[in-house]
């Protein structure tokens, strides 16, 4: 089994301190619809990956 979790953003993970301090507001993910999209491609060679990882893709036009 296989399981892979793609995340757009994660709010942030306390805030001043670490004592339950809720996170600075410009880290916080406020309730709002959040978008993204992410390709995925078989890597046959892993020496294909520098390359790869430069080519940008169009996003999907709504």
């Amino acid at each position: 089994l296989v399981e892979l979790n793609i995340d757009y953003r994660q709010t942030g993970v306390g805030g001043n301190n670490s004592w339950g301090a809720l996170p600075l507001d410009k880290y916080i993910l406020w309730p709002r619809e959040y978008t993204y999209t992410f390709r995925l491609r078989p890597l046959d060679d892993p020496a294909q990956l520098p390359k790869l990882s430069q080519v940008k893709f169009q996003t999907p036009k709504k």
